[in-house]
């Protein structure tokens, strides 16, 4: 284990109570822990991120390579050396969404990012057909405020990380070929049967499924 691991791990390690309260800190005292993580973390691999998700039942530090897969090993090798800290779980890379449900009912969240406010629940998307490869899967992404998000140079950003978000990181990365944005009306719903968002990790697993098929 190198130094910048071990660093990184041992500021982890030393303030990871502030980790789990970090929501009932001050803006400042909060900004300077997450500021100071980054700063470890940035030593180690300027390329890398981390996502810190706390509750009352389980606290989580995602390490994540922003989708990048020329960085997946570096993110196993930070997660590879984690201590193991009581009430923590690490993860290596953005995991895919295990519950639905709140999709399929319209209650989840709302995703903010940079002025931009999508939600899963709300969001369609259509296969984009590649006639030379009709396994490799390219995708149309339907939302009700492109019109308004469409001069916002974070939109792609946005998309990516819902799509990692529902997907998993790793998926996302490898198995997304293309991903285009448009505006999404009733007209174009019903005339393209257009699908919800959160049906796409099932269609993936379809595609993956057929593709094994063809190489076995």
């Amino acid at each position: 284990m190198n130094n910048c691991i071990k660093d990184f791990w041992v500021y982890f390690e030393k303030n990871n109570f502030a980790f789990i309260m970090l929501n009932e800190l001050e803006i400042e005292i909060k900004n300077e822990k997450c500021n100071e993580l980054n700063r470890f973390l940035q030593i180690f691999h300027p390329k890398l991120g981390f996502i810190l998700k706390t509750s009352s039942t389980e606290n989580r530090l995602i390490i994540t390579a922003h989708g990048n897969p020329y960085l997946f090993k570096s993110v196993e090798l930070l997660v590879k050396y984690a201590p193991i800290i009581k009430n923590w779980t690490v993860i290596g890379c953005i995991p895919p969404s295990q519950n639905l449900e709140n999709y399929k009912k319209g209650t989840d969240k709302s995703f903010h990012y940079h002025g931009i406010t999508l939600k899963i629940s709300e969001m369609k998307y259509a296969v984009i057909s590649c006639e030379n490869n009709p396994l490799l899967v390219s995708i149309n992404i339907y939302i009700k405020n492109f019109i308004v998000h469409s001069y916002n140079d974070y939109l792609v950003t946005a998309v990516h990380i819902i799509l990692e978000m529902l997907l998993g990181e790793k998926s996302f990365s490898n198995e997304i070929h293309f991903v285009k944005i448009s505006q999404l009306t009733s007209e174009v719903d019903v005339n393209l049967k257009l699908v919800s968002l959160y049906h796409l990790p099932a269609y993936i697993a379809f595609t993956r499924k057929m593709s094994a098929e063809e190489l076995a």
